[in-house]
């Protein structure tokens, strides 16, 4: 996630829709007041050989603090910050009124059936036996399953853009102009290489894991008309 004041907007970064690749990529333009989060270090290290600034700013202003927030502090569990998924409620809390209402703010949404295939095998990767993929739709937690969270608040979208990953390589100059880049963005290849299996999600998915993924994201279905 970033927050640039040097170009005045907000990335919300959702989950498997290639936003590390362009986290990388708008790295490059920030500036040493805005708040980039941290990813791993492969990441990192592929941030500084593109010449992107790394992690800084992440710490939420104490005045932005709530009662329950120093609660947590004075337990020891540290204060508020911004983290590369925060959702949209948090980062609207966390930067304040002025730059929430004027700044460009943005993220990228995918295909849900797809983006829940890419998820499974992100996710199995972790585990020594893999669980089967109807199994995996029906227990995630939601968070896994729907971005909604990271451009919603209270069901309402509440971001100025949602580019859509099938479509991000011809958005993306219309984006670098918005923002007021000086050259187009170009994506490095980030998390890749996870998906055992490359079929279309068409071919992948039965009538059963269709449903479940219709139901658990019947929300941004709906908004962005995806169809299966």
């Amino acid at each position: 996630m970033i927050v640039s004041h040097k170009h005045r907007f907000i990335f919300m970064k959702s989950q498997k829709t290639g936003g590390t690749s362009l986290e990388l990529a708008l790295s490059r333009y920030c500036g040493p007041e805005d708040v980039i989060t941290p990813l791993n270090e492969k990441h990192e290290r592929q941030r500084r050989e593109l010449g992107g600034l790394g992690p800084r700013n992440t710490d939420v202003p104490l005045f932005r603090h709530t009662l329950r927030d120093f609660g947590l502090i004075l337990r020891g569990k540290g204060r508020r910050a911004f983290w590369q998924h925060s959702p949209a409620r948090e980062v609207r809390d966390g930067v304040g009124p002025a730059a929430w209402r004027d700044y460009y703010k943005f993220v990228v949404e995918r295909n849900p059936w797809d983006r829940a295939i890419s998820q499974y095998w992100f996710r199995m990767r972790l585990l020594d036996e893999p669980i089967p993929m109807l199994e995996f739709f029906e227990t995630a937690p939601q968070h896994m399953m729907s971005n909604l969270l990271y451009y919603a608040i209270d069901d309402r979208v509440v971001v100025d853009r949602i580019l859509r990953y099938e479509e991000l390589d011809q958005q993306l100059p219309e984006l670098s102009d918005r923002i007021g880049l000086r050259e187009p963005i170009e994506l490095p290849t980030a998390n890749a290489g996870w998906r055992d299996d490359r079929r279309p999600y068409r071919e992948v998915l039965g009538p059963q894991e269709r449903e479940v993924i219709s139901r658990r994201c019947a929300r941004e279905i709906e908004l962005l008309g995806y169809e299966f």
